[in-house]
């Protein structure tokens, strides 16, 4: 059986009531905590071990830095009980890594365009306070349960240094021992994001090693896997040559070929293993921001939905005119 740090009904700094177990990660455990003293749900988040306690204060000071609609904001840092707890606002909905696991095998390309959108101002935002998130992927977006996907927002940026720092360690163990990467939670859940330079220089900061994990995440939505796979193999698929193909799912129907190729060069432009080469975030918000003017018209129209797309375990059904949805 599983030992948490926290129960329900624990109090913490005689502020924060734990009321259930969110989530886990390799660095930290997520408890969803009521705020005695301004009356709401927050994200109570506290390191498993003494290595990730020391990180936690500077990653949680760097988060503080960005405050944008699509990120979830950091609230409180402060230490109980000789522990470190960071206090974030709590996002309805769920990862979207999660979302992609259960629901979708890959998303339209309005849709797409939508979440990148989101994402580019993210990290637009966060790159013009200095701050690197250095660990995106789709499990640190949180997204909201409709089909629609009208909340996207990026979180973890309070811990983003303290994953780059291990994700720095492990990457230097790896190079001594290959079988080190079965035991690495953090780093097998990274690799099919990061950046060619994140593998030879892992502990400098570089803002276009987002761009890139950027590119990767698009690339997944778009075809339903990350752009060179998964696990120990993709290392050497991300360190080679070999150019990422264009997603199957262009030019299977009428009427997306403009949106599609404007998709595809941004991957394409994202994943540029120069990176000099790739954009920044502000051109990115540009680009989709062109590309999702149409969602709304196209949201009215009968076009590829979550229907056609959705995995058969999904608890919604959802027309073909995206007008109707039930549950299951």
């Amino acid at each position: 059986m599983t030992t948490h740090i926290h129960t329900s009904g624990n109090v913490v700094a005689d502020r924060y009531e734990i009321l259930d177990f969110h989530n886990e990660g390799g660095m930290q455990e997520v408890y969803v905590a009521q705020d005695r003293t301004l009356s709401r749900r927050v994200a109570l988040k506290v390191p498993k071990n003494i290595s990730a306690e020391k990180r936690f204060e500077r990653s949680a000071r760097l988060s503080a830095k960005v405050r944008h609609p699509n990120v979830a904001a950091t609230l409180d840092y402060f230490e109980y009980e000789e522990r470190p707890y960071l206090i974030e606002e709590l996002v309805p909905g769920t990862d979207l890594k999660r979302r992609l696991d259960t629901e979708f095998f890959y998303l339209d390309p309005h849709l797409a365009a939508h979440v990148i959108n989101h994402l580019a101002r993210a990290l637009s935002t966060a790159h013009h306070a200095d701050v690197c998130h250095r660990d995106l992927k789709p499990s640190n977006v949180i997204v909201s349960s409709d089909p629609s996907l009208l909340v996207v927002k990026i979180t973890d940026f309070g811990v983003a240094k303290m994953a780059n720092e291990q994700l720095a360690e492990e990457i230097d163990q790896l190079e001594k021992d290959e079988n080190s990467l079965t035991g690495s939670q953090t780093l097998v859940g990274a690799i099919p994001y990061m950046a060619p330079e994140r593998f030879s220089a892992p502990r400098e900061v570089n803002l276009a090693s987002d761009v890139w994990a950027l590119g990767a995440i698009l690339y997944q939505l778009l075809k339903g896997e990350p752009p060179f796979g998964r696990g120990p193999m993709a290392i050497g698929k991300i360190l080679g040559t070999a150019a990422v193909e264009r997603p199957p799912l262009f030019g299977k129907y009428h009427g997306y070929a403009q949106l599609e190729d404007a998709l595809w060069q941004i991957m394409k432009a994202c994943l540029n293993r120069k990176v000099s080469e790739r954009p920044n975030a502000d051109l990115l918000v540009s680009i989709s921001l062109l590309m999702t003017e149409g969602r709304a018209a196209a949201l009215r129209r009968p076009y590829l939905c979550a229907l056609e797309y959705s995995k058969p375990t999904t608890s919604l059904v959802v027309s073909k005119t995206c007008n109707k949805v039930s549950e299951r």
